[in-house]
């Protein structure tokens, strides 16, 4: 018999044997994206959506492939059959079933989005009866559990466990029938499943005792969706959780003839629509992250191959449009699943246009320790400890009084790390952890010994002038360090931005941050014998006709060397332009590119752009559709998780600690210094501006003279909190949260178990600040981030206005993003 002919007569949700001592066969299609952008008020059309990444797909290996059917990887080859991958909301990974040895029954393992770290999840051994299958896992839109069936009690039932593997729970025990499927609402107040429950004694044709049904994550409050004599079962919720997919097999009781067809119905079980209507099965129905299209697996194109191909489909079934195209007669391509962009950058923003709560965040899971000392062993304070990873950016510690450090990194290619402090080289001078595979686990007793040593190393521009055309978009410069290599350092950079609120087609020799070119602000980091570092500019391409412009680089706080005789540069920037162009704007490419400029201080990452482009490419009207416009693409970006990580969290140390927003000059250089290559080097600068936050002089002036308690109740009494509830200390990245009282902040201070700088942040980062600045942050972007200048008057009528009506954003961002002012920045209006 082929694999073809086999898999027919147990299409998905068909294929379970039900007794309690059986093993489940499991071949069942997974038929859900998670996904976590849920409908604001029931109104649908205000609620946008994810942008699409890759379908991820399985049957004897894991494969992801982009929807266009190129890029096809194979990110686990496996010796056993793997089905069921499901991506992760925030798409960094797969969890997926898989056979094991010698049972042959299911495991659940998930691995990364790049195919690295491999982890086993479940395993059979730990069931109660010694056997048992666990298989079909479905995320949390959260990320932090997991859904999942096992036969470990003798029953298919559904379990939820934490996303690590760990408190599995059995929320359906002892029900008659067996319960499989599980898929989470994108709110995460429901799972629906497919079960027998209602025919448990059922004889004959099992598969037709399949239904589908809804529960709370508890197994509480159970709702029938589906009831007819034909099984149903793949159920996938729609991203906005308005409505399930899922698949039906149709069998015509005189003649037996069977097919599976894709079929939807609205989220309470009315409506069904049968929206493949093929005479070959089509079953396995997972929603793309955008809610427009809808894949899945079909039988249509095999012939005497007799192998199925995954298709996408309009979300109302129209235009089918094949995704794999697999050669070989033995392959069968099963189980799609939809995920959204992955953010292997810093996070990418979801075009969610709806106030979500902050989301949880990675924490990096291990660590590195040690203390940098004299040769009698006596602690060196002060000395920055870099760290540089193969892909997760750079970053540095100080050591404490005692001369520790600690730094925290997610696995990596490779981590190298160099102490840097003036008038000391230390042995050894660097230290690397590399790996075949990737580093991973804690290392602790990574120690240093300085010795004190005049130093003989410099920092300089390797050029005084660096020349570049607009069109370019960015600008390449190197920094230099000269004499002895033969220890860590590091040095500063930024741009100087002339201040003034020209307009941008005034005609000069000057360019201009708000016009010309983006604030640059960071720092290099050189290891051992590392000579030369290359920082990147973004140039704006504008149609104004221009004389060649000119704006200033600067080098700043050294360490580990000092600043040579270059130490500012002065980057040209050629014309490029004729008269009578038409506003680059209005170009989506270009309009895409602002947004990450303007809000999210970086260039876009490929996935990133290409998924805006793509939402803004299909809709109806870039200018006037709420679900996929500019003015929501736009919104999103201040939305997203990323500003709210960065601008957002910059913005609440000035409101908290001065009582007042920040200034244009003040916000721009700030967010930033927050950006980084990775998320990794992203919270590990949050940490960085949040120390130095404290020794800004400002701050100082304020607070130095104050003792503790007068230090925390200054803080909280700025929005009048008797405590809060923020992430728990000292991992601020973290998901998990505490409350915590002006006591308890206090007597943190006077125990010395937290700084000054992370008591700071620990009422930035708390819901009560985070929900009270939310508006005034929102409309003040709008200045910054359109405009590029201080808000004027009119701020307090946005504010008003939105504060009046908060569910219309669109008005307000259609004000600003339309003004002349704002398109002037680029061309003529």
């Amino acid at each position: 018999m082929s694999r073809h002919s086999l898999f027919f007569q147990r299409l998905p949700f068909f294929a379970l044997a039900l007794c309690a001592c059986a093993v489940l066969l499991a071949a069942f299609a997974v038929r859900h994206t998670v996904a976590a952008a849920a409908a604001s008020d029931g109104d649908a059309a205000a609620s946008a959506v994810k942008p699409n990444g890759r379908i991820a797909y399985a049957y004897q290996h894991l494969y992801t492939i982009n929807p266009d059917g190129t890029g096809r990887t194979t990110l686990f080859e496996s010796q056993t059959e793997v089905r069921f991958p499901v991506w992760s909301p925030d798409a960094s990974k797969i969890v997926f079933s898989r056979r094991v040895s010698p049972s042959q029954s299911f495991d659940l393992f998930v691995v990364n989005a790049d195919g690295k770290n491999l982890t086993r999840l479940t395993s059979t051994a730990d069931a109660a009866t010694g056997a048992g299958s666990n298989y079909g896992a479905a995320w949390s839109p959260d990320g932090s559990k997991l859904a999942f069936v096992s036969t470990r009690s003798g029953n298919s039932d559904i379990w939820v466990m934490s996303a690590d593997g760990s408190n599995p729970v059995n929320i359906t025990p002892n029900t008659p029938g067996g319960d499989i499927e599980p898929a989470w609402s994108p709110d995460g107040a429901r799972l629906a499943f497919t079960s027998t429950r209602a025919f448990p004694n059922a004889t004959g044709d099992i598969t037709r005792a399949f239904e589908i049904y809804t529960m709370n994550p508890d197994g509480t409050n159970i709702v029938r969706l589906t009831s007819n004599q034909l099984p149903d079962g793949d159920a996938a919720w729609s991203p906005l959780g308005n409505k399930l997919a899922y698949s039906r097999r149709d069998i015509n009781d005189q003649t037996g003839a069977q097919n599976s067809e894709v079929y939807t119905m609205n989220a309470d079980g009315s409506g069904v629509t049968n929206i493949t209507n093929h005479s070959t099965a089509d079953f396995s129905p997972a929603w793309s992250p955008d809610g427009t299209r809808i894949a899945f697996v079909t039988y249509r194109d095999a012939g005497q191959r007799s192998n199925s191909e995954i298709y996408f489909m309009d979300a109302d079934g129209g235009f089918p449009t094949r995704v794999t195209n697999t050669p070989d007669f033995e392959d069968e391509e099963h189980d799609p699943d939809w995920g959204t962009v992955s953010p292997n950058a810093t996070p990418t923003p979801s075009p969610t246009v709806t106030p979500t709560p902050f989301p949880p965040t990675p924490v990096p899971i291990f660590s590195i320790t040690g203390r940098v000392t004299d040769a009698a062993g006596n602690g060196i304070p002060g000395v920055h400890v870099i760290l540089i990873t193969g892909q997760n950016g750079s970053r540095s510690t100080l050591t404490k009084a005692d001369g520790s450090y600690e730094h925290f990194y997610v696995a990596d290619t490779r981590v190298t790390l160099s102490p840097a402090k003036d008038g000391y080289t230390f042995n050894p001078a660097t230290l690397s952890y590399v790996s075949s595979g990737v580093v991973a686990g804690d290392k602790p007793g990574t120690n240093f010994t300085g010795t004190p040593f005049a130093s003989a190393s410099t920092f300089s521009f390797s050029a005084p002038t660096y020349a570049v055309n607009e069109g370019s978009l960015t600008a390449t410069v190197t920094v230099t360090r000269g004499g002895a290599l033969g220890g860590g350092a590091l040095v500063s950079y930024r741009t100087v931005d002339d201040p003034a609120a020209v307009r941008c087609d005034t005609v000069g020799n000057t360019a201009y941050a708000r016009c010309d070119y983006a604030t640059g602000v960071d720092t290099l980091y050189f290891v051992t014998g590392e000579s030369e570092k290359t920082l990147t500019l973004s140039l704006i391409n504008d149609a104004h006709v221009e004389n060649t412009e000119t704006f200033a680089l600067e080098l700043y706080a050294p360490v580990g060397a000092t600043l040579g005789a270059q130490r500012t540069a002065t980057v040209h920037i050629t014309d490029n332009d004729a008269p009578g162009q038409a506003n680059p704007i209005d170009d989506s490419r270009v309009f895409v590119r602002q947004q990450y400029l303007d809000f999210l201080s970086r260039e876009p990452d490929s996935a990133g752009f290409q998924a805006w482009l793509g939402v803004l490419d299909r809709c109806s009207n870039v200018n006037d559709n709420p679900v996929c416009d500019r003015l929501t693409v736009s919104a999103s970006f201040f939305l997203s998780a990323e500003f709210r990580l960065k601008g957002y969290f910059v913005y609440r140390f000035y409101t908290l600690a001065y009582g007042r927003m920040p200034l244009y000059d003040e916000i721009i250089p700030d967010m930033k210094s927050v950006s980084g290559a990775t998320a990794a080097d992203v919270f590990a600068k949050r940490d960085a501006f949040a120390e130095a936050w404290a020794a800004r002089q400002e701050f100082r002036n304020l607070y130095d003279a104050k003792t503790n308690a007068e230090f925390v109740n200054t803080l909280m009494d700025r929005y009048g909190l008797a405590q809060i509830i923020t992430p728990a200390p000292p991992k601020l990245d973290g998901v998990a949260k505490v409350t915590l009282t002006r006591a308890a902040l206090i007597n943190s201070l006077n125990n010395q178990t937290q700084t000054r700088a992370q008591v700071v942040r620990a009422i930035v980062e708390s819901d009560e600040v985070f929900a009270a600045e939310f508006n005034r942050a929102f409309v003040a972007m709008q200045y910054f981030g359109y405009l590029r200048r201080d808000p004027d008057p009119d701020y307090n009528k946005w504010l008003a206005y939105l504060n009046e009506h908060p569910d219309d954003f669109r008005t307000m961002v259609r004000g600003f993003m339309n003004s002349v002012e704002y398109r002037l920045r680029f061309g003529q209006p």
